[in-house]
């Protein structure tokens, strides 16, 4: 279960704030035992966090950090992640599962998310380019690897997704097949 730690504070008191929110709506779904009420938790839940994606970019943006395009595809990555796991808590009948899914989608990237690149940004907002070590060629090489990386994975998650959707042919052969014994 992921809680919210000082450990995770950036120094940047907007994002701090926002990031606490999250932990704290993410704790009120986790704790809800009625299953009528988690759809609504879930939407309370993402609005905050896709909100939260776009106020950190535009913060990247308006301070000139040069990775804001890099931190922005992690972003983009993110929210489809959410959008995905949103379908199968409220489609996929697992209303009773909601909070743990959520909690270990946000242990799995939001966590690590704010250590390391929420942290950067923060050195880059507090010192500056040079002092935190962000020069042009390493933000094009990172934004090389994240671009190959998260196209890898948009195609895996593509075929995931039309796998699960479509109707199981597999499983209606086999069928068939085991009434031959």
């Amino acid at each position: 279960m992921v809680i919210w730690d000082d450990l995770f504070k950036t120094g940047v008191e907007e994002m701090d704030a926002q990031h606490k929110e999250i932990f704290r709506r993410l704790e009120k779904l986790r704790d809800q035992k009625d299953t009528a009420r988690i759809p609504s938790l879930v939407e309370y839940f993402g609005k905050y966090l896709l909100m939260h994606l776009d106020e950190e970019q535009k913060l990247h943006q308006t301070t000139g950090y040069p990775k804001w395009g890099m931190h922005k595809s992690y972003h983009r990555y993110y929210a489809a992640q959410f959008e995905t796991l949103k379908k199968k808590i409220l489609k996929g009948g697992e209303l009773a599962q909601a909070g743990k899914l959520i909690d270990k989608f946000i242990d799995e990237w939001f966590v690590q998310h704010i250590i390391i690149h929420d942290m950067e940004f923060a050195y880059f907002y507090k010192y500056g380019a040079d002092e935190a070590g962000i020069t042009p060629a390493y933000v094009n090489k990172a934004a090389d690897n994240i671009a190959a990386e998260a196209a890898a994975k948009t195609r895996e998650e593509q075929l995931e997704e039309a796998l699960e959707n479509r109707p199981n042919e597999i499983q209606r052969k086999t069928a068939r097949f085991s009434n031959l014994k």
